[in-house]
């Protein structure tokens, strides 16, 4: 339950943080762009766990509303990007403020483990499938068996939001070609 617990929460900051992205491209395509991604991706009732998760199927309802939070997010992002690509710029620019904002909240990682303990508790999607390639005392680096669930553009902003996470700290974030996630110690300046 803990975990679903977890997962839930990841998936109402992922939503919160779409819903601004909704707001703001409604400014730019019109008022009707959040009815349009509500009938193309579904929605994601706002409330507690207790109130939202049926108990008796708590697995069922996690998984639909981790895909509903994905295909909003993709669908939301990806709509604004076709009507401008220097709008890449704003997205990045909004998720590395989030994850600067809500590191304030968060224990600051003393070593790699944590750190990557500190991405799994922060990003949707983050542990399912895992295979690490490479892990030393200065990087983590990983990739995942299966990511149909989330496509690049979602991780791409996800790397923004983790460099807001770890700004201030001994520790780096960053993705590379073909889907590579790596965690590592900063160089010293």
């Amino acid at each position: 339950m803990e975990d679903n617990r977890k997962t839930f929460d990841k998936i109402q900051l992922l939503n919160f943080m779409t819903e601004d992205i909704i707001s703001f491209a409604a400014q730019k395509l019109g008022q009707d762009f959040p009815d349009y991604i509500d009938m193309n991706c579904g929605a994601i009732p706002q409330g507690e766990y207790e109130k939202i998760i049926d108990p008796d199927s708590p697995e069922q309802f996690i998984k639909l509303y981790k895909t509903t939070a994905l295909k909003r997010l993709n669908l939301a992002a990806s709509t604004l990007l076709k009507s401008d690509e220097a709008f890449m710029n704003l997205l990045g620019d909004y998720f590395l403020r989030q994850g600067k904002r809500l590191k304030a909240d968060l224990p600051g990682p003393e070593n790699l483990r944590q750190a990557l303990e500190l991405f799994d508790l922060c990003v949707l999607g983050s542990r399912e499938g895992r295979v690490i390639i490479e892990e030393t005392e200065q990087i983590v680096k990983w990739n995942y068996q299966d990511s149909r669930d989330a496509d690049g553009l979602y991780w791409k902003l996800m790397e923004f939001f983790m460099q807001g996470i770890f700004s201030d700290t001994p520790f780096c974030f960053c993705l590379r070609d073909g889907l590579i996630f790596e965690i590592m110690v900063k160089k010293a300046s």
